[in-house]
């Protein structure tokens, strides 16, 4: 856990600093569609490294700060956005938003992704209910694609999909 909220404090604080050295605004504007417990780590990572009071987080639904990155474009308001890849991948590909970072930094996979670095370490994880694996027999998925078995047919939650692209299985 302290590993975790060294490296957001990091990786945050490396994005603050690099984007108000190319800014002259009061504060970063920095989108989310990051769960609250994400977003106080981030504020206490940002605040404990001397960048309190330079920054304005607004939070937001998955599928709405997707979307309304999709319809602004470079027009966005916000300087930084925590987002999944998907969504940002799909914008710099079609409208070219980001600009590259000035920090070194690398993809999960030790891949270079000039736009975007790992904030958080639960992004792409599977979330299961051990309890319920064991009672029906089956054993925890490995992957997202295992998710595909028959086996875990009505076993997979998956909130309102037009808000948030979080899913468990259970």
């Amino acid at each position: 856990m302290k590993l975790r909220k060294t490296a957001i404090a990091a990786l945050a604080a490396a994005a603050i600093a690099s984007c108000a050295a190319c800014y002259a605004a009061d504060q970063i504007v920095i989108y989310s569609n990051a769960d609250e417990e994400a977003q106080e780590a981030m504020k206490h990572a940002l605040d404990g490294n001397g960048f309190a009071g330079r920054y304005v987080l607004q939070a937001f639904g998955t599928s709405e700060l997707g979307g309304k990155l999709m319809a602004e474009k470079q027009d966005i308001e916000a300087d930084i956005v925590t987002l999944s890849t998907y969504y940002l991948d799909s914008a710099q590909a079609r409208d070219h938003v980001f600009a590259d970072l000035t920090f070194p930094h690398k993809a999960a996979d030790g891949s270079e992704v000039p736009f975007y670095a790992p904030i958080l370490g639960n992004t792409g994880a599977l979330f299961v209910n051990t309890k319920v694996l064991k009672d029906s027999g089956l054993k925890a998925p490995e992957r997202i694609a295992d998710l595909a078995d028959d086996a875990y047919a009505g076993k997979i939650s998956v909130p309102d999909i037009t808000g948030s692209s979080t899913s468990v299985t259970v």
